[in-house]
C-alpha cells in the first residue's frame, strides 16, 4: 500500500505528527506492509507501526552508524528470506523485522541493489 493511503487515514494523522514523518503524501516516504506491521522509512529512520492504531513498535535510526543523508531521505525497503532490508545512503541494512535490530550493513552496488527492484 502506498504511503499516501496511510497518510489519509485518521488513525495515522497523530502517528505521522508524533514521529516527525512528513504529512505530504508525495514526499519521499516509503511504506511496506508485512507480518502484521507497517514499516515506514524516512530521513534515516525505519519505523515499525501498528496498522490498527499507528502506535510505534520500534524505531531504528540508521544515522547512528556514522551516516548522514546525502541526497535523498527516502529509504527503499523489501522483505527477503524473513528479513527486512532497507536501502539508504548507498548502504543496505538487514534488520530483524520483529525488533529492528541491525543484523548486517553492506555497501550497496549495482549487483546488490538490483535484488530489490
Amino acid at each position: 500500500m502506498a504511503f499516501k493511503d496511510y497518510s489519509n487515514a485518521g488513525m495515522w494523522r497523530n502517528a505521522i505528527k508524533r514521529y516527525g514523518i512528513p504529512k505530504d503524501p508525495d514526499s519521499e516516504v516509503s511504506a511496506l506492509e508485512g507480518s502484521g506491521v507497517v514499516y515506514v522509512g524516512w530521513d534515516g529512520r525505519v519505523f515499525a507501526l501498528d496498522p490498527e492504531n499507528g502506535n510505534k513498535r520500534w524505531c531504528r535510526t540508521l544515522r547512528s552508524y556514522g551516516l548522514a543523508a546525502m541526497e535523498s531521505q527516502q529509504i527503499d525497503m523489501a522483505f527477503q528470506a524473513g528479513a527486512l532490508y532497507a536501502i539508504w545512503n548507498n548502504r543496505i541494512f538487514k534488520l530483524d523485522p520483529s525488533n529492528g535490530q541491525i543484523l548486517n550493513i553492506r555497501r550497496a552496488d549495482a549487483h546488490l541493489a538490483i535484488l530489490f527492484v
